[in-house]
This record gives structure tokens, sequence and C-alpha cells, in this order.
């Protein structure tokens, strides 16, 4: 039995969580796949929906320079307990590594995987700056290496060493059948939202400037200004939410605007929507997108998230194009004769049922090597 601990900055509501909580959901075989987080709350959903799982979940508090002195006993004191219950450590907040590692190695775990899930470092320029300096030389510290998509691991790892075959890709993939598009679950959407033929556009994830929604909503509201029968959907919560809320209110969309909090019914969302815009400023190669493109939804992205997503039905556009652009696209495709029921995902590589089998193929293929050094 393979024995991994995942290690993640802080307690995810999404993204990274979302990956691992699909993969571990959809192992064959048994695997202890247990968590290390840093938050300062002692639990939270992620906790309670691994736990059921059967996965221990270690908390230590969350993440800040002042507690550097404190969090270095701790993690000392964690490595020192769990020194023999675990064959690999992996390692998905890479700017945490070069600390992880140092415990790891100090008591033995030397089976330890890095992961790059992200195509930047941060939004913010002093915080990029930090760790980016806090992750050099992770080919070195590091002996094996997982990226979600070929431009994640160009981003992390450098295109020469990618190109070395030494990074697996293992994609973010999901169980695609429970989001396959139906009419049943639109009924339920709409009908709770009281739609009836609008033309209904959708974000999901976390309100931040990443998921530079603040842009969406300027392509809204002029989308509304040529088909006033729209909505707007932005399902999530985060920092910016204030700010989002008077942007929507200065623009008079207060009723075409709508802001549901966090979800947990994302399939019958995507399944009531027509369309699902995704304007980041930078990401790996995010689950939602996998989600949307399953329900065979029309996808619009930014043209700085990754181009594993092409297909049919993905539209990828510069946001240095006039919000016009986007605008025309959006409406053409809405426009256009849509067969929700074709989707791509699974050819493309997505379907969990084969990419768990991939990870587990991937930590025995990783073991054997380390056993065989």
């Amino acid at each position: 039995m393979i024995r991994v601990l995942n290690v993640i900055g802080r307690r995810p509501v999404g993204g990274i969580g979302s990956v691992v909580k699909n993969y571990q959901s959809n192992f064959s075989e048994d695997i202890v796949f247990d968590y290390l987080l840093f938050s300062d709350n002692s639990s939270g959903d992620f906790d309670d929906f691994v736990e059921k799982l059967g996965s221990k979940v270690y908390v230590l508090p969350s993440l800040k320079a002042m507690r550097f002195l404190t969090l270095s006993r701790l993690l000392d004191e964690l490595f020192r307990k769990v020194k023999c219950e675990y064959d690999i450590v992996h390692i998905h907040t890479v700017n945490i590594a070069f600390l992880i590692v140092k415990y790891a190695k100090k008591y033995g775990l030397t089976n330890i995987v890095v992961h790059s899930h992200a195509t930047k470092f941060s939004d913010k320029k002093i915080n990029s700056l930090r760790n980016k300096f806090l992750c050099r030389n992770l080919t070195k510290k590091c002996s094996g290496f997982v990226a979600c998509s070929e431009e994640a691991g160009n981003f992390l790892f450098g295109k020469d060493f990618m190109n070395s075959g030494k990074v697996k890709i293992i994609k973010n993939a999901i169980d695609i059948d429970k989001y396959h598009f139906s009419e049943k679950k639109r009924g339920l959407f709409r009908s709770e939202f009281n739609l009836q033929n609008e033309l209904v556009m959708a974000n999901v994830g976390r309100l931040s400037r990443q998921k530079n929604q603040k842009f969406l909503i300027e392509i809204f509201n002029e989308v509304h200004k040529k088909v006033p029968a729209s909505k707007l959907f932005i399902i999530g919560d985060g920092e910016e939410i204030s700010t989002l809320r008077k942007k929507v209110k200065k623009l008079n969309l207060e009723e075409d605007v709508i802001f549901t909090g966090k979800r947990n019914d994302i399939d019958i969302i995507l399944s009531g929507i027509d369309i699902f815009v995704m304007p980041s400023l930078y990401e790996g190669l995010p689950v939602i997108g996998v989600e949307a493109l399953s329900s065979g939804l029309p996808c619009f992205f930014s043209d700085e998230i990754s181009k594993e997503f092409l297909s049919s039905k993905s539209h990828y556009i510069s946001l240095n194009n006039d919000i016009s652009f986007w605008v025309e696209e959006i409406i053409s495709a809405y426009l256009s004769d849509i067969n929700r029921n074709y989707i791509e995902t699974k050819m493309m590589g997505y379907d969990i049922k084969d990419a768990a089998h991939q990870l587990i193929d991937y930590y025995d293929s990783f073991l054997y090597r380390s056993d065989n050094k």
C-alpha cells in the first residue's frame, strides 16, 4: 500500500482541493492519502470530506512570516512523529517546499514530489518576487516532479527540465459523467432563480484579482446592452466581493448580476447556464474549466489560461482585445446551434477513472526508481 502525505499551504475551497478530492474519491485500490494544511481554524469542509474517505488531516497555524520559528518547530515535531508513516510527501503549494523538504529529509522522508498547479507565482508583484525566490532549486531539492499541464510545468521547472522527461503531467481530471448536461438539472437551476429564456452567463471561482471578475462584469454590461434578457451569475466567495458589488451597483446591474456565494451543486449550475466565461489573469489548468466543457458549454477563456483546453467549444481571447470583441464572440456562440451533449473532455484525457490509475502508476514507478538507486 502506498502512503502519501499531501501538503497544501492553506485549507482549500476549490482549485487544488478539488483536484485531490477528485483523485482520492476515484482510487480503485488501497492508498493512504493524508494531508498537512496550514490554517488558524482547526477544521473545515475540506477536512470533513477527506476524513470521511479515511484521511488524517494535520493542521498547523496559517503561514505568516512572524510565525516562522513557531512553524519550524511544529514541522520538526510533526515530521519526527510521522517519519515512519509515509512513503511519499507530495507538495502542492510550491512556495513552502523549502520548509517542508528541510524537515521531511531530516527524518528520512526523501521521496518528495513537487506539483506545479499554476503558471504564475502571484498576481501581486512583491509576492511573486518572494515566491520565485522561495522556489529556487526545486529540481535539486525534490526527487519527483508533477505538473497539471505543459504550461504549468514550463513555468515552474523550465522548458529544458520539461524536455528531460522528468516531469509527469497529471491532468486535473474529474468525474465527467457527473457534469453531463441534463434537462432536469437545467430546470432545477432555472426554477430556483425564476429564469425563463434569458441568456445566462456564469463564472465560478474565488472572488479575487486573479480571477478578474471585475473585467467579467464589464463584459456582461456590454452584452446586456445588446441582449437585455440576460443574467450573469458569479459563484464563489472571496476578498473582492465588496469591490465587485460596488462595480455592479455603479453600472445599475443589481437586478441582473447575481452573487450566489459558495455553492456545492456546480453540476446543476452548469446545466442551467448558457455561456461560461473565465477571464483570469493567470491559471494553471482550472478544474472548473474541465467541468464546464464536460457540460457541453461554450467556454470563453482568457489567453492566460492553459491552452490544453483547446476544443471545438473552447474560445481563447486575449485580455488585450477590446471588450467589444468578447461581446461579439459570446453573443455569436449563444445564437449558434449548440449541442450540449457533445463533449470532448474524455478523449482529451480528463476522465478521473483513467487519470486516477495514472497517478497510482506514477507513485509506483517513482518508488521503484527510488528503491533501485
